[in-house]
């Protein structure tokens, strides 16, 4: 017999980024009805343009400093983030918030999906805080994009610039919490014993 826990999971279904049909959490790729794989999230498969995102997202990785590149945030993965990656994205794809984020320029509406977890997978620069933050939430942004879809952590200063007065609430017991929180602390203890990664076990 399954147990209750399993079937609580099971309980959360989620959109397919390309095609949007839905099926139970947690994302298995590729996508049984499009195909949608991640390859192009996790820098498996990058266009030129991917590529100049992900060196900006992977300067830690690098050796080097985070540099702002001229804008008023950014972020990059340490290595236990980019050890989890693949595993963050399936997470983020299955239980994220989502909403849409405006380009640069303002004339495109980029869908995003957000989901913070219970460790850290990034440091972040912002331009009114002094020195590095750490980061424990991901954005993807595009994700059904092959030649623009694009991973990178998150700072909470950006989350309340961008995203100020949205809530959210656990996919488990739907208590109340904040956007991109998308399971609250006692759930994560008691569901999957403080461990997210098992959040993906089917």
């Amino acid at each position: 017999m399954p147990s209750k826990k399993r079937d609580m999971k099971h309980n959360i279904w989620f959109a397919c980024p390309d095609c949007s049909s839905q099926r139970p959490a947690p994302f298995l790729p590729p996508c049984p009805n499009c195909g949608f794989s991640l390859d192009h999230l996790n820098g498996r498969q990058l266009s030129d343009w991917q590529r100049q995102k992900w060196k900006k997202h992977q300067e830690l990785l690098q050796g080097s400093n985070i540099s702002l590149h001229g804008g008023k945030w950014n972020a990059s993965f340490t290595h236990n983030g980019n050890a989890a990656l693949e595993d963050l994205v399936r997470f983020t794809i299955s239980y994220g918030d989502t909403q849409v984020l405006s380009s640069p320029r303002g004339n495109n509406q980029n869908p995003v999906y957000l989901a913070y977890i219970p460790e850290i997978i990034g440091s972040g620069l912002a331009i009114a805080t002094p020195g590095l933050v750490p980061c424990s939430g991901l954005c993807i942004v595009s994700p059904s994009s092959i030649q623009y879809g694009h991973t990178y952590p998150i700072l909470d200063d950006w989350m309340q610039d961008h995203f100020s007065g949205l809530g959210s609430s656990c996919r488990l017991c739907h208590t109340p919490t904040a956007f991109g929180e998308v399971f609250c602390m006692q759930c994560y203890s008691g569901y999957a014993n403080g461990d997210w990664q098992k959040l993906l076990m089917n």
